[in-house]
């Protein structure tokens, strides 16, 4: 296995690991890990349009570290957008859920996911460079 492929591997156990084990939404004093969140999303987000949206974005971050991990690196054909989509997912759900009406914001979990995705592609880059 190539520098590259290793540290691709773990950052994406990593944000895997993070997505399922720390909670990622602090409703007043509650958290709840991933598992929760998707049963209790109705209670959380009231508007059906931004329930499917946050259900999209839940997914983007399962779904972006599988993908790269499979990839077993990060190519430097991938297009950004390829490399930043579990960043990219984090973001947007961080953001709204500050944004929300309702007393939600986000927990310890997805700002840590948020910042191992950002580091991820510059962690590898580094790691090739060497």
């Amino acid at each position: 296995m190539t520098n590259r492929q290793i540290v691709t591997l773990v950052g994406c156990v990593a944000m895997l690991a993070v997505l399922i084990a720390l909670p990622l939404v602090g409703l007043m004093s509650y958290r709840f890990g991933l598992a929760d969140v998707l049963h209790k999303m109705p209670r959380l987000v009231s508007s059906d349009v931004t329930r499917i949206v946050g259900y999209v974005l839940l997914l983007g971050m399962a779904l972006g570290p599988v993908l790269l991990g499979l990839r077993g690196g990060i190519a430097d054909r991938a297009k950004l957008f390829e490399r930043m989509l579990p960043a990219l997912c984090a973001l947007l759900l961080t953001l709204s859920l500050l944004l929300s009406s309702k007393p939600v914001s986000p927990a310890v979990g997805l700002w840590i996911y948020l910042v191992v995705a950002l580091l991820m592609p510059v962690t590898v880059k580094l790691a090739t460079e060497e």
